[in-house]
């Protein structure tokens, strides 16, 4: 995406650069997981009956953080 020019300058900045050339390895890295997602993966806008979706996953993680804890030395029957 860069011209030749703007290339070359972004270069030289990061042969001096250890900070910008740790930023440029982790973004290679991002680049390299999100090549591995399919493109159907990636959704433009909230899926149909998303809200729905949201609520009910919500109330049963609030149900399940709300649940009185289990005996750490309860026996099964």
């Amino acid at each position: 995406m860069l011209t030749p020019h703007e290339a070359t300058e972004v270069e030289a900045h990061l042969a001096a650069c250890a900070d910008g050339r740790r930023e440029v390895a982790d973004l290679v890295g991002l680049r390299r997981v999100l090549d591995t997602v399919p493109p159907e993966a990636f959704i433009d806008g909230p899926p149909p009956g998303g809200d729905l979706l949201l609520q009910r996953t919500l109330r049963k993680v609030r149900a399940v953080e709300q649940a009185p804890a289990k005996p750490s030395g309860a026996r099964r029957p």
